[in-house]
């Protein structure tokens, strides 16, 4: 009877530590998507006011290769903002 108590013990330990693993795992997943979010708010912004304030610029002086970079800065800031927005999913889930 005392070794059926001790199997029983013994599997409810495990699982404990196993639903704990999975919440400590989950938690740093969370954080590491949280930190990454911030980065790339912080990079769209910049990465589209550089090419905002490029392509102006370059309007302005008639040169198109520096249009053609603003354009594709703004485009870039874009692709950023979409991984910003599909991290935003992850963690409203």
């Amino acid at each position: 009877m005392s070794n059926n108590k001790d199997i029983t013990l013994e599997i409810k330990n495990i699982i404990d530590n196993n639903i704990l693993d999975d919440l400590k795992r989950f938690l740093k997943k969370r954080q590491c998507l949280n930190t990454s979010n911030s980065i790339l708010v912080y990079l769209f912004h910049i990465v589209q006011s550089i090419g905002i304030l490029l392509t102006s610029y370059a309007t302005g002086n008639n040169n198109t290769n520096l249009i053609w970079i603003g354009v594709s800065l703004n485009f870039l800031a874009t692709l950023i903002h979409v991984f910003e927005q599909t991290n935003n999913s992850f963690l409203k889930n």
